[in-house]
C-alpha cells in the first residue's frame, strides 16, 4: 500500500507545474511577439545593442515566462534577421529602430496587461 501512496504523490507532484503554469495564450499578444522579433532580428543585423536590450527586457517583464512564448519570440527573430538580408535593404536609423520598438513594446503592454 506504502508504494501505491509513493506513486501517486509522484504523479501528483510530475503533474503540479502543468497546473501551476497560466495557459493564457493570445492571439494578440503571439502577435506582438512576432513583431517584436521581427525587429529583433533587424536590430541584430544593424548592431543595434541597445535596442536588442530594450525589446528583451520588456518582454521579460511584461510577457508569462512560458516556454512557447520564447520560442515564439526567439523564430520570430530568427525569421526577421534572414528576411532582412534576404531582402537587402539597408539598415534603418537606430532612431527609427527605437521608435519603432517603442510602439512595439506598447502593443505589446495591451495585449499582455
Amino acid at each position: 500500500m506504502s508504494q501505491f501512496r509513493y506513486l501517486l504523490l509522484f504523479l501528483m507532484i510530475a503533474v503540479l507545474p502543468a497546473w501551476a503554469q497560466p495557459t493564457t495564450e493570445t492571439p494578440q499578444g503571439e502577435a506582438e511577439l512576432r513583431r517584436l522579433g521581427s525587429i529583433n532580428g533587424v536590430a541584430l543585423h544593424c548592431g543595434y545593442v541597445g535596442q536588442v536590450r530594450r525589446i528583451k527586457s520588456a518582454i521579460i517583464e511584461t510577457v508569462p515566462k512560458q516556454r512557447h512564448y520564447g520560442a515564439l519570440f526567439e523564430q520570430a527573430t530568427h525569421e526577421g534577421f534572414l528576411e532582412f538580408v534576404e531582402a537587402r535593404r539597408p539598415c534603418p536609423t537606430e532612431v527609427t529602430v527605437a521608435a519603432d520598438v517603442d510602439a512595439a513594446v506598447e502593443r505589446l503592454l495591451q495585449a499582455f496587461p
